[in-house]
């Protein structure tokens, strides 16, 4: 069984009830504390949360949801069976008794969750509070009343006595409430044999979910975007990906298709990409460049176009071995070579990368991104040449990400990346802008080595603003320190300097930013510094729109 919720204890203390999911249905199951003995008391479609003893243990209220609806249903222990109550219009959760005949229910009322008492025989629901921020999980103990509020972007838990009614809500009549079927677990459902039909491949295609958009202006008005869209179909059995971005004048599309039917997952993608990065030099000495050449001086191009096959073993929930090989054709160069004696570090040619990947997932994910755990993937890849004219080069990359939640939405955040490249002609990798290094020009940090960290202190500020364009939020405050390097081959690199604690041949960015949501997407203002952790220099302020790592 897989995500249980909702936990309870008999009044005796032999059972423990709770909600799960088993075989795709979210079902009741039952404890044994004595025996350590598990017990499946439903087996239908229809989810049921929330489950609360009676007072006399022999019965449970649980709260059921019917389509978009919750509705309250009693159920019998000794019997097995659902007992339907009488029904209002809105939803009611989180149940619990107060008595035999009277329970205690988060009621959904004027869009809000507030607390109601719910009459088993009449059927009336009598309003008990009426907060603007919601209120949820009544318990009534000891004469006293206890229950969560919501406020201030935070839950707290409130204790008061008895509450005298605000208003009453009256059941539906009979006629207007839908059927509700009582199951037991010996005919959780009829199957009729004349309506089934084969499966139809790739049937009732949609797009999946909300697409994700990139956007960002860097100082000297360089514009990149992209959007990534997903399709697939009815069972997810298989899925499109479409990735298309541009920088600058230049146009990227990434297709892919992902077969997910099989133990092994396998994936076929096609790409056509011209992308640009700055040569270092221009990001070393930028006044060189400011005084005697344009920008473009310094900008370099590769040209993608190949084809990759990729299989996908999944070692268990949180973790997948992926095989990968491909074929690429590329074409690296760069506009205004400084130095023309020396040997190019661009490759252009052929080359068949095999690549070995081990990645790793335990993220918790909120609505505005990553809350807690851990995502990593470690790279090996091999391009193997099968003329002396192919690329044959060895690399190692590793993507690192950790998050410490500290309640409350705040958490710290820590990323460590590293490319490493050698051979004949080792692959050229690069970062720089956005949330990689924030000091460093959009993919200025260029080398066939590349390291960089990032640590963020990451918090609320508002949890919703109603403005004009509509609801703006959450916003987020960040607290953040980049640090970052890259090197070509043969180049003498240091990343620290360990005597003085400072960065020597890196870079390094500290500072501070908003995070506001604006029709769904994350939109970033960033103020920033260059460091090398022992002065601060060139402050610069930042727009971009984008996900956190």
């Amino acid at each position: 069984m897989n995500d249980p919720t909702g936990l309870d204890i008999s009044p005796d203390n032999k059972n423990l009830v709770f909600s799960a999911i088993q075989n795709g249905d979210r079902d009741l199951f039952l404890y044994d504390l004595e025996k350590d003995l598990f017990t499946r008391l439903t087996s239908d479609s229809r989810p049921e949360f929330s489950p609360a003893f009676s007072p006399d243990g022999k019965r449970l209220i649980i709260s059921e949801k019917e389509g978009s609806f919750y509705r309250l249903t009693l159920f019998s222990l000794l019997e097995r069976r659902k007992i339907p109550l009488p029904q209002s219009a809105q939803s009611a959760i989180t149940p619990s008794f107060k008595d035999e005949k009277t329970l205690l229910i988060t009621f959904y009322d004027n869009q809000v969750y507030n607390l109601a008492q719910f009459d088993m025989e009449s059927g009336k629901t009598q309003l008990l509070t009426d907060l603007a921020t919601g209120a949820f999980y009544p318990q009534f103990q000891g004469g006293e009343l206890y229950f969560l509020g919501y406020s201030q972007a935070e839950f707290s838990l409130f204790r008061c006595k008895p509450l005298s009614p605000l208003k009453t809500v009256e059941p539906l009549p009979p006629t207007e409430l839908s059927p509700l079927v009582s199951t037991s677990t010996s005919t959780p459902w009829t199957f009729d044999p004349s309506k089934a039909r084969p499966y139809k491949n790739f049937e009732d295609i949609v797009v999946s979910g909300l697409p994700n958009v990139g956007l960002g202006i860097s100082t000297n008005g360089t514009t990149y975007g992209g959007a990534y869209l997903t399709f697939s179909d009815t069972l997810n059995n298989n899925e499109f990906n479409l990735l298309a971005y541009s920088l600058r004048s230049y146009r990227n599309v990434n297709l892919s298709y992902t077969n997910y039917s099989h133990r092994l997952p396998y994936s076929i993608t096609f790409l056509n990409e011209t992308i640009f990065y700055y040569y270092p030099t221009s990001y070393w000495v930028p006044d060189e460049y400011q005084n005697y050449y344009s920008y473009d001086d310094a900008l370099a191009t590769r040209k993608m176009t190949g084809a990759f096959l990729t299989l996908s073993y999944p070692i268990d929930r949180f973790r997948r071995l992926e095989f990968s090989q491909g074929f690429l054709h590329q074409k690296e160069d760069l506009y205004y070579y400084m130095y023309p004696g020396e040997k190019s570090p661009f490759f252009s040619g052929d080359s068949l990368p095999f690549s070995v990947a081990l990645t790793g997932e335990t993220t918790v994910f909120h609505n505005y991104g990553p809350y807690s755990g851990a995502t990593y993937n470690i790279t090996l890849m091999k391009d193997i040449p099968l003329t002396s004219s192919m690329r044959n080069t060895s690399s190692l990359m590793f993507d690192l990400r950790r998050y410490y939640a500290l309640g409350y939405d705040t958490l710290f955040a820590f990323r460590a990346v590293g490319k490493f490249s050698k051979g004949d002609s080792p692959y050229l990798f690069y970062a720089g802008g956005d949330n990689e290094v924030r000091s460093a020009y959009y993919y200025s940090l260029v080398g066939n080595n590349l390291l960089f960290f990032n640590m963020e202190f990451r918090f609320p500020l508002v949890h919703l603003a109603l403005t004009p364009l509509g609801i703006l939020g959450p916003v987020r405050g960040v607290f953040f320190l980049d640090a970052g390097g890259a090197w070509l081959k043969g180049e003498d690199f240091s990343f620290m300097d360990w005597k003085d604690l400072r960065l020597k041949d890196s870079v390094g960015s500290i500072g501070y930013g908003i995070e506001f949501f604006l029709f769904g997407y994350p939109m970033h203002v960033e103020w920033t510094w260059r460091t090398d952790l022992e002065k601060n220099s060139n402050k610069e302020v930042k727009f971009w729109i984008g996900f956190d790592f």
